[in-house]
């Protein structure tokens, strides 16, 4: 139940569309702003110790450097983060 949850409110497709609306600055054209998520969403659930181990033992191929991630996450817009935050709210209230 709570895999399935966090599926919804976490989908792949919706965060990218998110991004699409609310970034200004940044792009993604080889780090979805999904794989971002679901990286640092294995740290905060305590499946991987880090973002670094999160990349490293991530499930898929990752078609960005470790470096470029660390970049991507250090430049990170205000909106899509916020916007993040109210994307998953109103996803968990479903």
């Amino acid at each position: 139940m709570t895999r399935a949850t966090l599926e919804h409110a976490f989908a792949a497709e919706s965060l990218d569309e998110l991004f699409e609306r609310t970034a200004h600055r940044q792009y993604a054209h080889q780090l979805s702003f999904s794989t971002v998520v679901s990286l640092l969403e294995a740290v905060v659930f305590r499946r991987q110790p880090s973002v670094n181990s999160a990349y490293k033992h991530s499930p898929t191929d990752i078609p960005a450097s470790l470096s470029s991630l660390y970049d991507k996450l250090n430049h990170t817009e205000p909106g899509p983060t916020e916007a993040l935050v109210r994307h998953t709210a109103a996803r968990l209230r479903e």
